[in-house]
């Protein structure tokens, strides 16, 4: 017996999951009078377990991006008065990154939206197959973290 030809990769299928996932997110968010994206709303989860601040580094290490695209998160979260950046207390050549009041009322509302969502999205899914396709997910993270 052969194995019957797949169409794409599992990395593509991944990547094409992701990115499907976020869009219809963020129209979800959109419908809901919520003005953060995905990676806003990350970055912000991030920022409400850490109260007394994280560092640009900490958010890029932890969200997988870049030291650019993690600049323009905060840029705009800063703008929309989410988070603000604070100076380190003994060393003003750290800067802190730290949720705001606004960040906490957004959070709120968009982490519902996104629950929702979630949920939606894994509506006829078992358990068992969630757990293997996060196992899954998990090793292959962890072979392009050692790459």
């Amino acid at each position: 017996m052969s194995k019957s030809p797949r169409k794409h990769s599992l990395t593509y299928e991944i990547a094409l999951t992701a990115s499907l996932l976020e869009s219809a997110m963020q129209k979800r968010f959109r419908e809901e009078g919520v003005h953060i994206t995905p990676q806003q709303l990350a970055v912000l989860a991030l920022l409400e377990k850490q109260p007394e601040g994280v560092t640009m580094h900490f958010i890029s290490e932890k969200t997988f991006r870049d030291k650019s695209a993690t600049t323009r998160i905060v840029d705009n979260l800063e703008k929309a008065h989410y988070a603000e950046r604070h100076h380190l207390p003994g060393d003003r050549r750290v800067r802190l990154i730290c949720i705001r009041e606004e960040g906490f009322k957004v959070l709120e509302i968009a982490s519902r939206v996104a629950r929702q969502h979630v949920e939606l999205a894994l509506y006829d899914i078992s358990e068992k197959d969630q757990g293997t396709t996060i196992h899954v997910v998990e090793r292959i993270r962890k072979n392009l973290k050692n790459i």
